[in-house]
């Protein structure tokens, strides 16, 4: 009976890595994938709130939690008003050890939040509003959380 015990626990600590590893590779794969879609539907709402012209508005939910064992940490929606980085005119989503999926439009479109410095999203499901606002003399997708009026946005 011991030795059985003793091949048991061997063949275990040599699968369980391979498994373990294999499980996260699988998370990891699946959070992109979802992160994708639900950031891509976002870009998708942008294109047509634009499309639309000032004042025109979406509101829509995404969900930005991950699987197993990968983690989102943060989305970032748009950016500054005038940034020279480009950061107004992506998504970036920063997922645990995988770095950052990047997502814009083509031809690319000027997003930011009501407060002009870009919209900061945690893990978890969110209710967005993007409206088409001019701001500055500029056509900007302005990105805010599903709480209040998406007029008061950046100063005018």
């Amino acid at each position: 009976m011991p030795m059985r015990l003793i091949i048991a626990a061997v063949l275990t600590s040599l699968t369980l890595p391979v498994l373990w590893g294999a499980y996260s590779d699988l998370s990891d794969t699946v959070t992109e994938g979802s992160m994708k879609r639900e950031l891509s539907r976002v870009l998708r709402c942008v294109d047509e709130v634009m499309s639309g012209g000032p004042g025109s508005s979406l509101e829509l939910t995404v969900d930005l939690t991950g699987f197993g064992t990968s983690r989102v940490e943060e989305v970032l929606i748009g950016g500054p008003l005038n940034s020279t980085d480009g950061s107004s005119f992506r998504i970036e989503a920063h997922i645990g050890d995988m770095g950052d999926l990047l997502l814009a439009l083509d031809p690319p479109v000027l997003m930011t939040s009501s407060d002009g410095q870009g919209l900061r999203l945690g893990p978890g499901v969110h209710g967005l509003r993007i409206g088409h606002e001019s701001i500055n003399g500029h056509h900007y997708a302005v990105v805010v959380l599903d709480q209040g009026d998406i007029t008061a946005a950046a100063g005018r």
